[in-house]
């Protein structure tokens, strides 16, 4: 592959006679969707820097993702909107500046500036956030305090400021170093088996390491050798699959040479060893019901068949598409059942695990079809059911230790979560088209109120599922902090945003205190050993801002 980079300085000629002058800064923290942002200062260029938070930004019609440590260069003239994914605020540094080129005069004391356009523009790299932030702030600092020498030190940081961004850009617009990065991407899809460094890829691309390696994990969530490895992993589980190879071959043929290395990789990404996979793979087990498909990998066993449907298995959707060929529709929708049915019978499965939260008619139709296991849904918890299953798959063991590890994680989360959050009451919401529901304490609450040990308010304690409540009666419950729970569709979103903007959404002590958290039915609103597990994991990054991985 040929890179399309040049070594030369291809843009010299465009900081040829180049002046900037800062001319306004603030910091700016945005609580709601802000339509028209910073509108008096369209006419200026702007340096835009991610302080905090994640939401779009709008320029041009076109919108793009901005997250913390997110910089960006916006010319005069460019409108920008900024719009929240969540409660929680985005804040920015906002720098408004002009450029200028020099015209020499008739004689050597005289020099013409005419204004110019910056000539970087766009998202621009930046490998050091954190020094980011701090310089942004002294500058901030520098210059509100107004007198001469202060707002001259201001100008000064703010000139290093963008000559960094000008040797990080490489020589290059951002838009190209991404468009060689693609194609080294591309380039390793159909070459995952050779042997790769980050100096090779950076080579091709004409890019520094450093850089490379930066804007690669940057672009694509990953570094570049992670990539490649989920590559060749992926590749090895198609080949095992086909449980032709043993897995010193199965290794070296996807480009390990250590065989070794290659199942603590392969560990690390599926949750089992090589092994145990090839083995997992030899029982064609369908389940019709997402939650299943949760207890059956708490057991290290994936499911040739199971619901994927986008909106409520998305986690499993992505990790596991490769893993489980038969992709079902959802199950409680009843138009998905003639689909589903085909589709279960061309895999033929020896066994079917579900619930028998199921249409009587489907229940008699699976049970024909193969063995199939019956879930009390409503009768027995979610421990139940994953022994149920283990006893019935002949992993009972892998039941009870999965169980024993999921209560000594939860017992050091209770620890964070009450150092973080102490004895604030909290209520989870659950909003569907146009109708809020509060969750209940046994069933969809039962990680935060039954493992995790968090005070509920009291309307719920006793509810089992879920209840339907109006916003007038929300204002009572006096919850300290609110999970609500958004389902993805229109009308729910639409509703949920009208909602935030009335007089008694704004009177709720949780809401005045910043204390709401916008999330997603995945995993939230799913019963399972992996759903409960990960939502433990996102109730720490909630409330005590931890990451256990």
């Amino acid at each position: 592959m040929q890179s399309k980079r040049s070594n030369g300085n291809s843009r010299g000629e465009s900081f040829q006679g180049l002046w900037m002058k800062l001319r306004h800064c603030e910091e700016i923290r945005i609580k709601q969707d802000v339509p028209h942002a910073g509108h008096e200062l369209d006419n200026k260029h702007r340096l835009i820097v991610v302080l905090d938070g994640k939401g779009s930004m709008e320029t041009d019609d076109e919108c793009q993702p901005v997250k913390e440590g997110d910089v960006w260069v916006l010319l005069p003239g460019q409108r920008c909107s900024f719009y929240i994914e969540s409660f929680r605020q985005l804040s920015l540094h906002v720098f408004a500046f002009d450029a200028y080129r020099e015209q020499e005069g008739e004689d050597d004391e005289t020099i013409t500036l005419r204004r110019a356009i910056w000539p970087l523009a766009g998202r621009m790299a930046c490998t050091a956030p954190s020094s980011m932030f701090t310089r942004c702030r002294a500058m901030e600092d520098a210059w509100q305090q107004a007198d001469e020498r202060s707002r001259f030190r201001a100008q000064a940081w703010f000139q290093e400021l963008m000559y960094e961004l000008a040797v990080h850009a490489d020589s290059a617009p951002v838009e190209d170093s991404l468009e060689t990065l693609e194609q080294t991407r591309l380039y390793l899809d159909n070459h995952y088996q050779e042997s790769w460094t980050i100096g090779k890829l950076a080579a091709m691309a004409g890019l520094s390491p450093y850089y490379y390696m930066h804007l690669f994990k940057k672009t694509y969530g990953k570094s570049a050798m992670d990539y490649v490895n989920q590559l060749r992993i992926n590749k090895a589980k198609q080949l095992m699959g086909e449980g032709r190879e043993r897995v010193r071959e199965i290794a070296k043929q996807v480009g390990f040479s250590d065989e070794y290395y290659f199942s603590r990789k392969f560990k690390q990404q599926q949750g089992v060893a090589p092994t145990v996979y090839m083995k997992s793979r030899r029982h064609r087990v369908a389940t019709y019901h997402t939650a299943i498909t949760g207890q059956l990998l708490a057991l290290q066993t994936i499911p040739g068949a199971a619901p994927l449907d986008p909106k409520w298995s998305a986690y499993y959707r992505q990790k596991y598409a490769i893993d489980i060929p038969v992709h079902l529709r959802d199950p409680f929708v009843a138009e998905n059942w003639a689909v589903n049915r085909e589709a279960i019978r061309h895999f033929s499965p020896d066994l079917i695990i579900t619930s028998d939260y199921l249409d009587q008619t489907v229940k008699q139709e699976l049970g024909h079809m193969a063995n199939a296991l019956f879930i009390p849904w409503k009768e027995k918890d979610w421990r139940v059911h994953l022994q149920m299953i283990g006893e019935y798959l002949g992993r009972d063991k892998e039941a009870e230790q999965w169980l024993l590890a999921y209560d000594k994680k939860s017992a050091a989360a209770r620890e964070t979560l009450r150092r973080a959050i102490g004895d604030d009451s909290l209520l989870m919401l659950y909003v569907n088209q146009s109708t809020l529901y509060a969750c209940g304490s046994q069933r969809t609450g039962s990680v935060l109120y039954s493992d995790l040990q968090l005070r509920p308010v009291a309307q719920v304690e006793s509810l089992f599922a879920y209840e339907q409540i109006t916003l007038d009666e929300l204002c009572h419950y006096h919850a300290d902090r609110l999970i609500v729970i958004v389902k993805k569709d229109q009308p729910s979103r639409d509703f949920w945003s009208e909602l935030q903007k009335t007089e008694q959404w704004f009177s709720l002590k949780a809401v005045q205190n910043r204390h709401v958290y916008e999330v997603t039915p995945d995993p939230w609103l799913e019963y399972s050993a992996i759903g409960h597990e990960r939502i433990m994991e996102e109730s720490l990054r909630l409330f005590a801002q931890y990451h256990p991985n």
